[in-house]
């Protein structure tokens, strides 16, 4: 896993160096049914809390698109009057074509910066749901008075929690300078002196 990061990092890092002003992101979106056609989807700046800058575009034949050449990260949504069992998801403004599909799990890529988000993503919801297990057997051992198991348990969730933390900085320090490393310093690791 962490090769496979550090590949997708370093090409995300040659691309976005190769950004030139005219250099577009076109984002196509997909949707699992026309259920939301004739709604919009809105893109909300991640970084800056500017609602300014909050884009959107209307969803047709289950589909959008969009096109930009700004350099942020953004959460594409549908209002929250239509949103319900759809997630969100964070894309990365950069040359090149995104793919994205908004469902009850979202998902994208296409370009180094987003495939890297994925990657990124994917290791969250792993390590959320071994967090989530880990957490109800630590619980469990302590009502049973099990102290082996609970320090045993405490350990490895610390240890699971650290391994995150430093793949997420990794990921973060290989793409520097980059918007989804300026997102991922000041907003998932508090890191926001790297980002001047």
């Amino acid at each position: 896993m962490n090769n496979i990061l550090k590949i997708i990092a370093a090409s995300a890092t040659l691309t976005s160096c190769a950004w030139q002003s005219g250099d577009e992101c076109h984002i196509h979106g997909t949707l699992p049914s026309d259920k939301w056609d004739g709604q919009y989807v809105f893109f909300v700046p991640m970084y800056d809390k500017d609602s300014i800058g909050v884009d959107s575009t209307k969803i047709k034949g289950n589909e959008f698109n969009f096109t930009t050449s700004k350099s942020a990260v953004s959460d594409i949504r549908l209002s929250w009057r239509t949103r319900l069992g759809i997630e969100s998801h964070l894309v990365a403004y950069e040359p090149g074509r995104v793919e994205v599909h908004l469902d009850t799990l979202s998902s994208g890529g296409g370009t180094p910066q987003n495939d890297s988000l994925q990657a990124w993503k994917n290791r969250a919801l792993a390590f959320q749901k071994n967090s989530y297990q880990m957490m109800t057997a630590y619980r469990n051992s302590l009502a049973a008075n099990d102290t082996a198991t609970s320090n045993r348990l405490k350990s490895e969730m610390r240890k699971a929690r650290d391994e995150y933390r430093k793949e997420t900085i990794r990921l973060a320090d290989d793409m520097a300078g980059t918007p989804l490393a300026i997102f991922m310093n000041g907003r998932v690791l508090g890191r926001e002196k790297y980002n001047k």
